[in-house]
């Protein structure tokens, strides 16, 4: 069954093809003849990719960042051979079954983080949305005062929101360096209770950067922009990094397995992912000058 990857790859890209060809846009579509509909796509593929890219500030940077971050994600969709290769369980029956609590704690321990951040950090979400938000037609006129208590109100949340984003980050690279080091532990029963440890790590530091992601790019936006357009870039870089990165931990493992190594692939996976991972760590320090400046020029 493995012709079903490349037709589900021709279905998405035919089905990506007829999205864009049948969006219905009023200044896009005035001429119909041939010659604007090539120009229509042209716009089409120019508005989605091109200008999110070109945005003033450190919204693009900040798109690559979130890319390069998904490209060390991999181990996390690894689960199921790493519960047959590093905690050594071959009974199908007990892999799947091993393999579910893993997810389930994985997730819920995500879930978790996020609800507990919101609570602990209540300050860095809601702010940003709020300063980004198009200006009323009433208060368009009146101008804004300068009020320094709530512009340093306003840097110390930035400072805070961008620094837990650049410790979750690193926190998620560590955590998944280490999950190798469950196949050197001495029996099934330690492997496996040591490698719940690591999902609830590892899903901890995968629900908080992702949260902090998806607010601190927002938080970017230049006022006036198409945010949806925006947010759907980013979005695609997100996916595209998922994308790649799954390929060439793959690649890594298959030719690591086939050559009887399949525990020192995963060394060698786990260790490429984090050192990614740190990379797009110090792109978000890099990001977060960039959003420092932005506050107190204004």
């Amino acid at each position: 069954y493995s012709w079903l990857y490349y037709g589900y790859l021709l279905v998405m890209l035919a089905c990506a093809s007829l999205t864009l060809c049948f969006i219905h846009s009023e200044d896009l579509l005035a001429n119909r003849s041939k010659q604007s509909k090539n120009l229509l796509i042209d716009r089409l593929l120019e508005q989605a990719y091109l200008l999110p890219a070109r945005l003033e500030g450190g919204f693009p940077k900040a798109c690559l960042c979130l890319f390069v971050f998904s490209l060390g994600t991999a181990p996390m969709f690894f689960l199921l051979l790493m519960v047959r290769d590093l905690i050594g369980i071959q009974n199908h029956v007990v892999m799947q079954l091993q393999f579910s609590i893993i997810s389930i704690i994985f997730f819920i321990s995500a879930a978790l983080v996020n609800v507990l951040e919101k609570f602990i950090f209540p300050s860095t979400g809601g702010e940003s949305t709020a300063a980004h938000r198009p200006i009323a037609e009433t208060g368009a006129g009146a101008g804004i005062a300068y009020d320094p208590e709530t512009s340093s109100r306003q840097r110390e949340t930035v400072v805070l929101r961008w620094r837990l984003m650049v410790y979750s980050t690193v926190f998620f690279g560590a955590v998944a360096a280490a999950m190798p080091v469950v196949g050197l532990l001495p029996n099934i029963a330690f492997r496996t209770c040591s490698f719940y440890a690591i999902a609830v790590l590892f899903g901890a530091a995968f629900g908080s950067v992702y949260s902090r992601f998806q607010e601190c790019t927002w938080s970017l936006l230049p006022p006036g922009v198409d945010i949806a357009n925006a947010m759907g870039f980013a979005a695609m870089c997100k996916l595209a990094g998922v994308g790649m990165g799954n390929f060439l931990a793959g690649i890594i493992l298959d030719v690591c397995t086939s050559h009887g190594h399949s525990l020192i692939g995963y060394f060698i996976m786990c260790t490429l992912c984090a050192f990614v991972v740190l990379y797009s760590a110090k792109l978000a320090q890099e990001v977060s000058a960039t959003a420092l400046e932005a506050v107190d020029a204004k």
